[in-house]
């Protein structure tokens, strides 16, 4: 279990009022979509069987040139046998866990955004109940929710409930990969894109993600549009890779860039920052987290896709013909698996690197005067979130954490 260590107890300053934890229902697009935020439970009745059929027939094409292996089913089958041998004792403890969701409202006290059953005015609904309690209600706020896509409700009601009109908001994300995609639509909200609109509406100023995947080339395309359009450059990157000392976050590196960031945004105009946490940038397969969506664990879903009526199931390696072996790739689909596995598979920051980043965070708003946070109308302040806690959690190790990073955000806005 990842503990937090606090290099800052001095901090003080934020006015003490009640802690509030709201929780934001799972977004339309996300809901209808089943993009797999609520997790089915998974029976792995034939996974063992499956997987070791894949680990066989790899063994096999090692040992025989003659052997060819389409390129992306290599990489599958290299993908899929290593994270079961990773994972293949957690399976069992998976099976029977419990959702984190459910774990984490019988730990700590959370507000419930309650909504209707249309799924036609579900946004809608959720957009109207968090401005009415960022207008109504006062408290020291934090958002929870299983979806990233929860950010952009919770930014776009502080905007429209923040009690200075004159402010400028800059966003600092802890995430695994950054949310500024264009794909799809253009228009309308998605967990991929989200921060780009909230970008392209002015509703944030600046966006900085901290360590994730290098998406560099997606920032720079995203910020060149930008300066194409007569605008200033809007994203930033703080990849996993150059935080790194060895297997270990280089926490010295990780302040200075926090330090550099905020500094940059006082320079820039920015007059209050919010966090944004989503659990997926913690170290999912050295901890066994499993209770957010882009987890080692998921990717052993895609074994069911072949499915018993497969007839190469019930061939021996050395039977295999070109056929089934085209069979099998078409089956699996035309995906970069070794891409994906590192998709789902960050090295990541530990908890305490996080909690450590708040504690920076806080002391450099105070050092460059910049306010963290929004006050809002109704009298309170909106912080930030922390967000993606959604499925089977092994061992509770998720809700675990989770919670505890919950602790530690009340403890530094509330000393």
């Amino acid at each position: 279990m990842e503990v937090f260590r606090s290099n800052s107890p001095e901090i003080r300053g934020f006015e003490a009022q009640p802690f509030e934890i709201i929780n934001i229902p799972e977004p339309m697009w996300d809901f209808a979509n089943g993009q797999g935020l609520q997790k089915n439970r998974r029976t792995f009745e034939t996974l063992e069987q499956k997987i070791s059929y894949l680990q066989d027939i790899l063994e096999y094409s090692k040992d025989h040139e003659d052997f060819c292996l389409p390129m992306e089913l290599k990489n599958y089958l290299e993908v899929m046998t290593k994270v079961f041998v990773t994972y293949k004792d957690r399976l069992s403890g998976y099976l029977s866990a419990e959702m984190v969701e459910d774990l984490i409202r019988r730990k700590i006290s959370i507000k419930e955004i309650n909504i209707g059953e249309d799924i036609d005015t579900r946004d809608e609904e959720i957009s109207y109940r968090l401005i009415d309690n960022f207008r109504e209600t006062g408290g020291n706020k934090v958002c929870i929710s299983v979806s990233h896509g929860g950010t952009w409700f919770a930014l776009k009601a502080a905007h429209k409930a923040k009690e200075d009109e004159s402010i400028k908001i800059g966003v600092i994300v802890f995430d695994n990969h950054v949310d500024i995609y264009s794909t799809g639509s253009n228009i309308h909200p998605n967990r991929g894109n989200f921060f780009r609109l909230l970008g392209d509406d002015e509703t944030v100023e600046k966006v900085v993600f901290i360590g994730g995947l290098d998406e560099s080339t997606m920032v720079s395309n995203e910020n060149s549009k930008l300066i194409m359009m007569c605008k200033t450059e809007k994203y930033e990157q703080i990849g996993i890779a150059s935080l790194k000392q060895g297997e270990k976050t280089d926490r010295l590196k990780l302040s200075d860039k926090l330090e550099e960031v905020i500094r940059s945004y006082k320079e820039s105009g920015i007059t209050n920052i919010i966090f944004s946490i989503d659990v997926d940038v913690l170290r999912a397969e050295r901890m066994g987290y499993t209770g957010f969506e882009y987890n080692p664990i998921n990717i052993l879903e895609n074994a069911d896709s072949i499915n018993e009526n497969h007839n190469c199931l019930y061939k021996k390696p050395s039977e295999l013909n070109v056929f089934d072996l085209d069979k099998l790739s078409s089956t699996i689909g035309r995906i970069n698996w070794l891409g994906y596995l590192d998709y789902h598979n960050p090295v990541g920051l530990a908890l305490g690197d996080i909690g450590m980043s708040l504690d920076i965070i806080v002391q450099n708003c105070k050092k460059y005067g910049l306010n963290l946070g929004i006050k809002l109308v109704g009298g309170g302040t909106y912080f930030g979130d922390v967000v993606e806690m959604s499925g089977l959690d092994y061992k509770g190790r998720t809700t675990r954490s989770s919670v505890a990073l919950l602790e530690r955000i009340q403890r530094v806005i509330q000393n």
